[in-house]
């Protein structure tokens, strides 16, 4: 379930950090942070504008994306 949607989310990005010949830490950490802003920040606020969830559980919800994709960018990049 969550397990296997990471792998997938680490596949997609490991693909992106190849295709754009990105092979250091640093360089697939920067991967994973425009990752993050061009489809895990932006499709999450839906839920706040829509749904009427509050900021604060959005902050949290992109929080932690952030951290899971500069920690897997920057692994693949390193790899």
């Amino acid at each position: 379930s969550t397990f296997v949607a990471q792998l997938v989310t680490a596949g997609v990005l490991a693909y992106f950090i190849e295709s754009l010949n990105m092979m250091t830490v640093y360089q697939g950490a920067i991967v994973g942070v425009w990752a993050w802003l061009g489809f895990h920040a932006t499709s999450m606020l839906g839920g706040v504008f829509w749904e009427n969830k509050p900021w604060g559980l959005y902050y949290l919800n992109i929080g932690h994306s952030l951290v899971s994709l500069v920690v897997m960018g920057a692994i693949i990049g390193a790899w």
